[in-house]
């Protein structure tokens, strides 16, 4: 599988826990001020995304928002697992699953 289409899995893995919770009730957090939010389903989907991301390109690193990683790695995966997670918590319907593989600096995939 190239790494854009296990890119496309493993977004549309996150994207299934985040149209399953989108009208549930979850809990919200802060990380470093109280404007930069996160919640369970943030979590939740960037495991859903590091699965499927390491066991398509074992050995290579992910880089997540919510769980860290790789911040020296040359070739890395980099992920935010629940793009727009303001808009997410207040109900806007504009965000998404964000993916991309970076090697030697540059952004391939």
């Amino acid at each position: 599988m190239s790494e854009r289409a296990l890119a496309k899995q493993a977004a549309h893995a996150a994207g299934a826990i985040l149209r399953d919770r989108v009208s549930s009730a979850f809990e919200v957090d802060t990380k470093t001020s109280s404007v930069d939010l996160v919640t369970e389903i943030d979590e939740a989907a960037e495991a859903a995304v590091r699965r499927v991301l390491e066991a398509g390109t074992p050995g290579v690193p992910v880089l997540g928002e919510e769980g860290g990683g790789a911040y020296e790695a040359a070739t890395r995966w980099i992920v935010d697992p629940l793009d727009g997670t303001v808009n997410f918590v207040h109900g806007f319907p504009w965000y998404c699953v964000s993916i991309g593989l970076e090697v030697d600096g540059v952004m391939e995939v």
